[in-house]
């Protein structure tokens, strides 16, 4: 989620703040009883001094690869490209 990332980053200390720039910028933004649990969950975790140097960002991460695949076709088409071959 978008709100939980703003939250992580330390661009805001409380979700609804959060939220509240998030459905700004994006109308209709509507989130479940659970994602408000969620995302009270993270700013509180986020807030918590022991778990600080996990969010920290002088970790650094080196990513070795990324893999991407592609969605599968669920149309007519697909029939037309599996006949063609």
């Amino acid at each position: 989620m978008t709100i939980s990332f703003l939250l992580l980053i330390g661009l805001f200390k409380e979700y609804k703040k959060a939220y509240k720039f998030f459905s700004s910028r994006r109308p209709q933004v509507e989130l479940s009883n659970s994602q408000h649990r969620f995302l009270n969950y993270v700013s509180k975790l986020k807030s918590d001094e022991k778990y600080l140097g996990f969010f920290s960002s002088s970790n650094l991460v080196l990513i070795k690869g990324v893999t991407m695949q592609g969605i599968p076709i669920f149309t007519k088409m697909r029939y037309v490209f599996t006949v063609n071959k």
